[in-house]
């Protein structure tokens, strides 16, 4: 099962996985199992089967069990993969404070600070984008974290500064795939200034 994920066979790790777990439920082994299959599961995007799961083992371990951190991980992950952010946004925040020294510690905080916005709590989100992108400038992240702060910065009728963060978004990150709604938002952040040329020139991008 380890040498498939390493070969990242996710779907075939998860088959063997299940095969162990349904054959030897009470091996002293199946815990570890299951831990390796949540990252598969999570990781491969199967967000539904992922929350189950970790449900299941989080469920069966203490309080001061290592394993915790991947299992809380998964839930809140999961929670907002799936657009469940209210439910998210408690295990996300728990998990930020719990284990600031977590190897999913940058995820949690990109999810957290942009369960924020996704609230429309635009203050709040702003300020946790801000200490995120500080954090992180080297984060698979940080585009969407750009473009997220860039739109609560709109939304609080900041327009220079969404532009200012639209720009970096640009510049870093050419080929990011929500590309032309930035240019849409750099043209209605121009428009609410009364730039009415430099909106155009934006919209005809």
């Amino acid at each position: 099962m380890r040498c498939a994920m390493a070969l990242r066979h996710m779907d075939f790790a998860q088959r063997l996985g299940t095969m162990f777990r349904e054959e030897y439920p009470d091996s002293k082994f199946a815990p570890i199992v299951s831990t390796i299959m949540l990252e598969s599961l999570f990781f491969s995007q199967h967000y539904d089967e992922a929350l189950r799961l970790a449900s299941q083992v989080r469920d069966k371990l203490a309080e001061d069990d290592e394993n915790r951190d991947l299992a809380s991980f998964v839930i809140g992950a999961s929670l907002f993969n799936l657009d469940r952010i209210q439910e998210a946004q408690p295990e996300l925040e728990q998990h930020a404070a719990k284990y600031p020294k977590s190897r999913f510690h940058e995820y949690v905080r990109y999810f957290l600070a942009s369960s924020f916005q996704k609230q429309k709590d635009w203050k709040k989100g702003g300020e946790l984008l801000d200490q995120f992108i500080k954090d992180f400038p080297k984060s698979d992240y940080l585009a969407f974290a750009l473009f997220d702060r860039a739109t609560c910065h709109f939304q609080l009728g900041e327009y220079d500064a969404c532009m200012a963060k639209l720009g970096d978004l640009q510049k870093q990150f050419p080929e990011f795939p929500n590309l032309d709604m930035a240019i849409a938002m750099r043209g209605d952040a121009h428009l609410m200034l009364n730039n009415n040329e430099q909106a155009e020139a934006a919209y005809l991008r």
